[in-house]
């Protein structure tokens, strides 16, 4: 009967434990203190078992409520006998986000184009793929990233690209109009940061510079040597690019920065002759001027496309517009400092110092962008800006477009497109081309970059241009000598046009014109369309500010391509080195494409 015993003493001790558990060393007189069962768990249902115990801990029906309060991690429900979240309410929401002090959700999507605006390449453009940003949504490939966060080519193959940071040309629909070595895109935030290309290019944007996370890109012409519509011809290739060292675009367009952001230029001179190395020796890869380069260098000859562009002739533009230490066009019309003019080697003028940029002001206008000292012994040219556009280094005359007059004559007056991935860019002599295409809402060529039924091409002119692209055979001297402008006649557009756009136009491009010096500016003429100038006008290499020329779309639906043309005779006087007064007659056609 030993077992019956060690039942009993077990419910003994079972029981005392009990009692001990139950009563809390109260006071005589006192009821006994009860166990406490709550454990903190709202999906549990406590029960205390009398008179001494167990508390017992069962779980609640599924899908029981257990808020606890808090609106951003969605609704609180009982699942197995645990509180569980339904998380985040926003998340249905494409871009959104929670917010718990307003028990509410919103979106950051400013384009609503389902890419939120912390990862948007372009958040207020509608660009759901964040690779093909001009696209209609039907044509949009499945890839809705940069593969391996690197430039790509192909990938959008048969669609119409407008270009962003994944491609290999982010500024044109089509990649082969750039160079792969200096083109490309990065994202920068607040905290600033470099980006380099080939050796050739730098931007760094310092802290504070940015608010947010921007996708920034340059996109860089191929050099007119790899062009395939002039490369086959010695005189066409000297014409198109002897004189120009390179043209970028970076974006966003119109980008403005708290800070001035810092651009700096590279370029060859391997033999140290003060003539930049454009050209490349038959090996593929030596950098030449010509064919003594190569050989001094160890290569063998030819130099293809060596060009003639001496570094001290180098000067900068911004959208078309020359600048130099002082700012953009600050100094006198036809004396904006080159690389070698001795201000612009100069510290004092010229050195990190001594440049002011106005960035805190998007109107601050001529000193938004400005130019650091040009150093011909490193072969650099650091610069200052606020903003992003098209910047081109390189001789005046390689910006410009001649005309279709004569050569004889073509230096009189030339003008200035700011069209950098114009198709085809050079015309069959090998001059930048007189015929310019620009497609609605294309930000690299309409300034305005909306869709909007028309192109806004932006327009200069320069007078007396020192143009070494004007011979008609290899190895002549310059067939144009510039003296000076007695009169302009702006035969079309019209400035008294009865059509609005057409008298706009006009209006502008006299203004422009007579802004060279206007306090000897005359207008007259029959339709007062002649600029006169008294005395004549003699500053070489002087350019006007670019205007806006707007060549509307035609159709009621704007689907119709629109076409606009300039007609002008620039006349010397007659005076001084020339004897005989000599008319440069130029025009220029315009056409704009509809938008995608």
């Amino acid at each position: 009967m030993r077992w019956v015993e060690y039942i009993r003493t077990a419910a003994f001790v079972i029981a005392t434990a009990l009692v001990l558990a139950t009563v809390a060393c109260a006071d005589a007189g006192e009821a006994p203190i009860r166990v406490v069962c709550d454990d903190g768990n709202p999906c549990t249902f406590d029960q205390y078992v009398e008179p001494f115990g167990p508390c017992l801990h069962h779980s609640e029906e599924d899908g029981t409520d257990c808020e606890d309060d808090e609106y951003c991690n969605g609704q609180d429900l009982c699942f197995d006998g645990e509180c569980l979240s339904t998380g985040d309410p926003c998340l249905d929401l494409p871009c959104g986000v929670c917010d718990e002090q307003f028990d509410t959700c919103f979106e950051i999507d400013a384009d609503s184009d389902f890419a939120c605006d912390d990862v948007d390449n372009c958040p207020e453009t509608y660009n759901p793929d964040q690779l093909n940003s001009d696209c209609p949504f039907s044509y949009y490939p499945a890839a809705d990233a940069c593969p391996g966060g690197v430039a790509v080519s192909g990938i959008d193959a048969g669609c119409c690209d407008g270009g962003d940071v994944c491609d290999r040309c982010p500024a044109s629909a089509n990649d082969d109009l750039c160079d792969e070595l200096l083109s490309g895109g990065v994202t920068v935030g607040p905290e600033g940061g470099s980006y380099y290309l080939g050796g050739r290019f730098g931007i760094h944007v310092p802290q504070g510079a940015l608010d947010w996370d921007t996708s920034i890109s340059v996109s860089t012409r191929i050099a007119a040597a790899a062009d395939p519509d002039i490369n086959d011809n010695e005189l066409r290739l000297d014409r198109a690019g002897g004189v120009a060292l390179r043209e970028s675009v970076m974006l966003p367009a119109g980008q403005w920065f708290n800070e001035a952001v810092s651009l700096e230029f590279w370029w060859d001179d391997i033999d140290g002759d003060g003539i930049v190395d454009l050209g490349l020796c038959a090996n593929g890869y030596t950098p030449c001027s010509s064919d003594a380069t190569c050989t001094s260098s160890g290569a063998d000859p030819p130099c293809i496309g060596g060009g003639r562009l001496e570094e001290a002739k180098m000067l900068v533009r911004h959208n078309g517009m020359s600048f130099d230490y002082r700012g953009l066009d600050a100094s006198t019309s036809g004396s904006v400092a080159r690389c070698g003019d001795p201000e612009q080697q100069d510290p004092g003028f010229c050195g990190e110092g001594a440049v002011i940029t106005q960035c805190g002001d998007p109107g601050a206008g001529n000193t938004m962008s400005v130019a650091n000292c040009c150093d011909d012994v490193t072969n650099r040219w650091p610069l200052q800006t606020c903003s992003f556009s098209d910047f081109y280094v390189g001789r005046l005359e390689g910006a410009l477009v001649p005309g279709k007059g004569s050569t004889a004559t073509d230096c009189v007056i030339e003008w200035t497109v700011v069209n950098p991935f114009n198709e085809p860019a050079f015309d069959k002599k090998g001059y930048v081309s007189f015929k310019q295409i620009c497609r609605d809402g294309d930000v690299t060529c309409d300034a305005d970059g909306a869709i909007d039924g028309s192109c806004t091409f932006l327009l200069g002119a320069c007078v007396n241009v020192e143009d070494d692209r004007l011979y008609k055979r290899a190895g002549e001297e310059p067939a144009c000598n510039p003296s000076d402008i007695a009169t302009v006649e702006i035969k079309k557009p019209r400035p008294t046009s009865t059509r609005p756009t057409e008298w706009a136009n006009g209006q502008a491009l006299r203004a422009a014109v007579a802004d060279l010096s206007p306090n000897d500016a005359e207008i007259g003429g029959s339709r007062m369309e002649v600029v006169k100038f008294s005395p004549p006008y003699d500053a070489r290499d002087a350019c006007t500010r670019v205007v806006p020329f707007v060549v509307p779309l035609r159709g009621s639906d704007f689907s119709r391509a629109g076409r606009g043309k300039i007609g002008i005779q620039a006349t010397t006087s007659g005076t001084g080195s020339n004897t005989d007064a000599v008319s440069d007659k130029d025009k220029m056609k315009f056409y704009c494409l509809p938008a995608f």
